[in-house]
């Protein structure tokens, strides 16, 4: 990570079309955009509406490397 840009953060980007929103669970720099470049995807949030099934993908093992790397959650992705 860039130590100019600030400290690692865990965070949630919002993707998709009107209906079919997922976010995709990303690792950046605090100073990036929130939905500009990112360090490394690691997974996917997937609420659909009509079905009201919920899915959740995450690479476990990257997570705890961020989170041992001294990354934080933002307030969303804490949840």
């Amino acid at each position: 990570y860039s130590k100019d840009r600030g400290p690692p953060r865990l965070r949630f980007q919002l993707a998709g079309t009107k209906g079919k929103r997922f976010f995709k669970l990303v690792a950046c720099n605090v100073g990036d955009p929130q939905k500009g470049k990112f360090m490394e995807v690691l997974g996917s949030y997937a609420p659909t509406v009509k079905t009201n099934v919920k899915e959740i993908r995450l690479r476990f093992s990257r997570c705890k490397f961020w989170l041992g790397a001294g990354a934080t959650c933002s307030r969303f992705s804490a949840i």
